[in-house]
Order: structure tokens, then sequence, then C-alpha cells
């Protein structure tokens, strides 16, 4: 089912319709107050809604967890498929939800017409036969997988809670898988092994043979009419999984209808490697027939691992075991007990190799092999069909970014996390893989390229850089716009114009490193400004550079409370300025740049580069003449100092020329008297 209309993750959010009810794009009108309980998922409630140009079209919508990210790549990937089966968004954007008192990430999608094939779970239907498996409801879903691997991108909701007919024409529908993570609506059984050990956030996009495994149980739970492992707790159920294989542990003491046996068997296998693929299972729908290899036998011995009590005869029973006594299998792991066990008993070349690289750190690894670290590479290496262990969490590689936006509110794990990437054990978990599949494909390159993002501890790097890098539907979580639900740098920008009156500090980490991610180029070097600022008027002249681009790659509107304030903080930034007529020009035209509401007009006025160097220019000529001044009157100042010596020097020079004039004049006067 094909969408046919546009689908923007960045719509912008409407006010309430009739009724105080969203609406959508000026069109998709959604009613609070009917909630659909057979469609929504775990944190993500559905809704009854109403296309206004269309209103006998059957839509509804989903409103988004805004800790749990939409699967936006998923949603440009599958853009173009036609399959009947697929049920495709029609439109995502924002809506002003009254009952939150905030904006809302909505869906809108097809409303599949029908009941689900079990609207519950736990309950019980009428089991379905062989032929209409085979026939009707496997090849529709095998066919949309198919067409989806083609664009690298799995289903991730396979359920028969998921799944609908159609009355009218029976054919068959498959619900929506968007908005929440992957795997995140599936309950444990329907995962693969790997994931299922994942919490819910953290099992990862996966790929087409997780649906295909989720299929698997799918059928099973068509064929018994009911759920088999129905009062299983969700840890036994695993830990009975990991012991048995997945078969064994869900289908238990039931009779599988012969049929379906070789299907099912071939389906469950707990290697993703060994698993049926899409065109395998259309051969055995098509023509009964089906690659007949059995699923490799676990690697045992006969002289068990004895630890805390228990014994292990395999390697990933023994990772098992020592995940769940962290302190005492540390010490275990550091003796070099599991390592010798590995190499004398269990006789595994592949996992001695990768248990003696465990320790090395250096140029493909971290630099420095921490106790966690290794602890969490020995797991790996001695299971390495499990996901990724460090300390207390379980995540799979494609699922790190997900579970992050989980933890934001759990500084500590969330610091595991960051470990966990800085240690690079993505890398080594992926590197323990025979070949990749495509849900790895960037995968390692992307978690690599964070790790410099990490090491810098300025505002727009970090950890919430990192978030943002790994979750691209992540609205932007800072406290002064969590309630805006903002998508992208348009959307941010007007929502901080309107909460920005009486805010002090309007670049926080949060809208640093949101922006970072979601406007085309580069602002680390304005970061970096902002960063390195010291006054306050350079910092907010480097903020003022900041967000001026950010408005000159966005679409966003004028700006009108962000400019005034800059303007009204535009005295810091002018003292930077000596010429105290040049501040009061530039004040004058910054306030009336404002008036447009374009921060770059502010800047082009506070940062004018012109401006900048006649000050500068007239700053340093100003010193200069002063140093000239200065020497002049010193000059003048030791030239006074010397008058009175240089009158004392007179006075004598004179009193001695009057006393000898006198003293002629005398004789003179003797000599006319004595003639005459």
């Amino acid at each position: 089912m094909a969408a046919d209309a546009n689908i923007s993750e960045s719509d912008p959010g409407t006010a309430l319709g009739a009724a105080g009810r969203p609406t959508l794009a000026g069109r998709f009108q959604i009613d609070p107050a009917t909630v659909l309980d057979a469609l929504s998922r775990p944190s993500a409630r559905a809704y009854a809604a109403i296309d206004l140009n269309e209103p006998l079209r059957p839509i509804y919508a989903v409103l988004a967890n805004p800790r749990a990210p939409v699967r936006v790549r998923a949603i440009h990937q599958t853009r173009q498929m036609e399959n009947a089966c697929f049920t495709a968004p029609v439109r995502i954007g924002s809506v002003e939800w009254p009952a939150s008192g905030r904006s809302e990430t909505a869906i809108i999608l097809p409303r599949p017409g029908g009941l689900p094939l079990m609207e519950d779970l736990n309950g019980k239907i009428e089991p379905l036969l062989f032929s209409r498996l085979q026939r009707v409801i496997l090849p529709a879903i095998t066919e949309m997988l198919g067409e989806m691997e083609t664009l690298h991108v799995a289903h991730r909701a396979i359920r028969p809670d998921n799944i609908f007919i159609d009355p009218e024409n029976n054919g068959l529908i498959v619900g929506e898988c968007f908005s929440v993570p992957g795997g995140f609506s599936q309950p444990s059984v329907f995962e693969p092994i790997e994931r299922a050990m994942c919490p819910p956030t953290g099992r990862g996009e996966g790929e087409t043979a997780d649906d295909l495994f989720a299929l698997g149980v799918t059928a099973l739970f068509l064929a018994f009419g009911e759920n088999p492992v129905v009062g299983i707790d969700e840890e036994t159920l695993i830990q009975r999984r990991r012991e048995i294989g997945s078969y064994a542990a869900i289908v238990g003491k039931r009779r599988v209808p012969p049929e379906l046996i070789q299907m099912i068997r071939a389906l469950l296998r707990d290697n993703p490697e060994e698993r049926w693929n899409v065109e395998d299972l259309l051969a055995w729908l098509h023509a009964g027939r089906g690659s007949v290899g059995s699923g490799a036998a676990k690697i045992e011995c006969d002289r068990p691992f004895e630890f805390e009590g228990e014994k292990y005869r395999s390697a990933p029973d023994l990772a098992m075991g020592l995940a769940a006594h962290f302190p005492e299998a540390l010490e275990t792991v550091k003796a070099g007990d599991v390592e010798k066990w590995v190499d004398k008993a269990l006789k595994d070349k592949r996992c001695k190799t990768a248990l003696v690289k465990c320790r090395a750190s250096g140029a493909n690894g971290s630099r420095t092999v921490s106790d966690d670290l290794l602890m969490a590479r020995t797991l790996t290496a001695l299971d390495p069909l499990g996901p990724l262990r460090y300390r207390r969490i379980n995540v799979m590689p494609d699922g790190i970014g997900a579970l992050m936006a989980s933890f934001l509110d759990d500084g500590a794990r969330l610091g595991q996390v960051v470990e966990m990437l800085n240690g690079m054990l993505p890398t080594f978990w992926i590197e323990q893989k025979e070949r990749p599949t495509y849900s790895m494909f960037g995968v390692e390159e992307a978690l690599v390229a964070v790790l410099p993002l990490l090491a810098r501890s300025a505002a727009g790097f970090g950890v919430e850089r990192v978030l943002y890098e790994l979750n691209p539907a992540l609205t932007c979580q800072s406290p002064l716009l969590l309630d805006a639900n903002v998508s992208d740098g348009a959307q941010l920008l007007k929502a901080l114009d309107s909460r920005v009156t009486g805010v002090d500090t309007i670049l926080d980490r949060h809208i640093a490193a949101f922006l970072a991610t979601r406007i085309s180029g580069s602002v680390d070097r304005d970061l970096n400004d902002v960063a390195l600022a010291r006054s306050t008027g350079e910092k907010l002249l480097a903020q003022l550079r900041f967000f001026s681009y950010v408005q000159s790659k966005s679409d966003a509107p004028a700006l009108p409370a962000l400019c005034r304030y800059f303007i009204d903080r535009s005295p810091a930034i002018l003292e930077t300025y000596r010429n105290i007529p040049l501040r009061a020009k530039l004040a004058r035209m910054a306030r009336t740049a404002s008036e447009s509401g374009e921060l770059s007009k502010i800047e082009s006025v506070l940062a004018s580069e012109k401006n900048r160097r006649w000050d500068t220019n007239g700053f340093n000529s100003a010193r200069q003449q002063y140093r000239r001044d200065e020497a002049e009157i010193a000059n003048l100042q030791a030239s006074i100092a010397t008058i009175p010596d240089r009158s004392r020097s007179a006075g004598k020079q004179i009193g001695a020329m009057m006393a000898g004039v006198m003293s002629m004049a005398a004789m003179v006067v003797v000599m006319l008297t004595q003639m005459f």
C-alpha cells in the first residue's frame, strides 16, 4: 500500500482545528478522544483521523514517543514501494497536542481493513490451515520482505497482531513499522535470540533474516492458534533458547503440523547465516522444496568449565554465565582460565584467536584495555552471535543510537555507552562476523566517525553531538525547547524565537549539537569560536555568527525576538570597539538592521571586518601618536628639569662678567681722576 502524499519529517504543526482537534498540514485531522487500541504500539498510541480533502478515505494517526525515535531512514528507503501488503506513511510532522500541551510527532497512515489475525497474542484463535498459510499469508509477506530486502531495510514488526485481512477482498495487509525503533514493539519471542537479549530500544534496525525469524514464529502462533510460550517469563525463555535452541524452546512438547516442520525449523535457526533466506522460503512455498541443511551443532566439550557452581560445555553458554556474575568473572578472565579451557578442552581455534585479541591495544582498538572492556571483548569472543555486552548493557551495534536516546535521563548508563564506543567494542564485535550483513553496512563507519566528537568537550560536541548524529529523527532535547518537538533548524529557530524573552542563555549543549547535525554545511568552526571566546562580548558575537549562519542555511522566517535578544546585549559586543563615536554609530545601525528580523544584517554591522579594521587601525594610529606625544612631553619635562642648573651657571657667568665690567669701570674712573 504505497503512500500518495508527500512525506516530510519537518512538516510544521498547525493550530487546533474544529472541536480542538489537532490538524497536520491543514488536512489531516486527529481525534484525541478516540484511541485505537488494536493499532497502538508500545510508546506510540494510535488515534482516529480524517482526511479533510477525502473524508471517506480510511486513515489513522500514530503519536510517536520523543525518546523513541521514528524510523525516518526506513521511511525514505521504502518511499517507492508499491507492494500491496506494505503500509506506507501518508504524512509525518508535528501537531499541537491538547493533552500534553506541547508539539508531538504524528504519523498519518492508511487504516487497514478488518481485524488482525490475532487480536491478543496471549489469546486463542481457530488454528489456521496449512493451505491458507502456504497459499495466502506466507507468500504475500515473503514477497514484501524480498522487496524490502532489495532496499536494504527490514520491517521489524512481523507478528500476528500486526497482520490484517481485509474482509471485502480477502487482501492481506502488514501493519506499520515506523513509529518506534526497529524491534521495539516486538515481544522477545519474535526476535532472534541476540536481539531478544537486548532492551527494546537497543535491538537495532535489523535485517531480513530477523523478519524471517519473526515470520517463522508467526506461522507457529497461527498454526497452533495460540502462543506456545504463554506464561513463560522472558528471561527464562531466553535462557532456554540458549540451551536447546529457539525451535525446541518455543515449540516445546507441542506437535507442529508435519507440512510446516521443515520451514519452521529453517526459519528459527539461531545462526542467521544458516537461516533460510527469501529465495529459500519462496522455493519451499511454490515447489515444496527448500534447503535441507541443518543448523550447525554447537561446539561442546566433555570437560566443562566450572564457574559459580555451574558447568558450561560451550563457549556461548559460558558467556551467559560470566555475564551474570561480573566481579567473579573478571578475576577468572584476567587469570587466563577461560583461554586455557578454550584451548585445551574446547579446542575451538576461532575462539582461541579471538580471546588473544581481547587483550590487544593500539591502532586496531582502544589504546588501553580496561577491565570492563576486557570482559566485554571476552564475552563477544565466546559468543560472536550474541549482542554487545558491556557491564549491564546489552545492545546491537545498529541499536546504539536509539538506546542512547532512552538513556538521556540516566547519566551513568549513558556514560557506559560512551565507554563502549571509546573502547571500539562495536568494531571488535563486527570483526568476529564471518561476513557482514546489510544491517551493519555503514554502522561501523558511523560509530568510528563519532569518536573524535566524543573527545571534544565544547558545546556542540561530546555525547550530545553523538546522540543526534546516530538518531537523525530525534527531536531537540534542550530543556528550553523540549515541548516544541523541533526536528530541523528552521523549526528550532522559530521555536527559540518564541521562547527567548527572559532567557539568559540560548545556546546550550543540546541546541548546539542538534543544529550541528541538522543543517547543511559545517558549523564546527563557529562552535570552536564560541568555545574559545573569553569576554562576554566575544561570546555574544560568536553566538550571533553561529545563529546567523543557521538562519541563512534554513528556511526560517524573520526572527524579531532573537534579533532583540542580541540588540539588548549589543553594548557588551560594542565594548570590543575602542572608538566611542563608532560605537554609537554601530548601535544605531544595528538597531535599524534588527527590524528586518535577519540576524545576518545585525552581524554585518556588529561583526563588520571593515569597521573592525577601521577601529583597529584608528586605535593603532592613536596609540602611535600617543607614544610620540608622550616622548615629546618626556623631552620637555627633561628640559625643564635642567633649568635651575643652567640658571645658576649663567648667573655665575653674568656675575663674573659684571664684576669684571665694574672693575674696569672703577679703574677708568680712577685713571680719569688722576689725570684731571
